[in-house]
């Protein structure tokens, strides 16, 4: 999904492309309620690839208007487009690492659905209270406090999560299988 996202980065960065930067901020708030949406009851069977590349593409301009707002000459900006796609890209493996192995071992209990779920319910009401902030239905967001200290404590969260896992697996007393067995 890099490229989905490199590609609108690079054509907005270097000016070929404008994009308002308040309906860009409302599609992405849209993409997180879609993929929200999509956790609670699939809304594509196999459309997870579908909605990774339009999150993908959507985010990436977004990105990409935040850098030509720079204003950066073109050797500039292309050294800040590549530092700053693999800063997205090594910070995206990191919280892969951190909680992959969780949700993997929360996967395997009767616990996950219930899991899954909840955060997509708390993802899509974070995103429609973007939307409504973004779209100006509201004056402030009433859940931006907690957004940012849910930014703010990243691993507490993956903490909070693998100890989750940890009691949901040790509750289940289903036999552990290894994946793919």
């Amino acid at each position: 999904m890099g490229v989905v996202r490199t590609v609108p980065r690079a054509l907005v960065a270097s000016g070929v492309v404008h994009v308002p930067s308040r309906p860009v901020e409302t599609l992405i708030a849209f993409s997180i309620a879609v993929s929200a949406v999509h956790a609670i009851r699939p809304l594509v069977a196999r459309g997870e690839v579908l909605i990774a590349a339009g999150f993908g593409l959507v985010h990436g301009l977004a990105f990409a208007s935040l850098i030509s707002d720079l204003g950066l000459d073109r050797g500039s900006l292309v050294t800040t487009l590549l530092g700053f796609n693999l800063g997205i890209e090594l910070t995206q493996l990191l919280v892969v690492a951190l909680m992959m192995p969780s949700l993997v071992v929360l996967a395997r209990t009767p616990l996950y659905p219930a899991f899954r779920i909840g955060v997509a319910v708390i993802g899509l009401v974070f995103s429609v209270s973007w939307m409504l902030e973004r779209v100006t239905l509201t004056a402030v967001d009433p859940f931006e406090g907690v957004q940012i200290w849910l930014v703010g404590h990243p691993l507490l969260i993956a903490g909070t999560v693998a100890t989750l896992a940890i009691a949901a697996r040790l509750r289940s007393r289903v036999p552990w299988t290894p994946a793919g067995k």
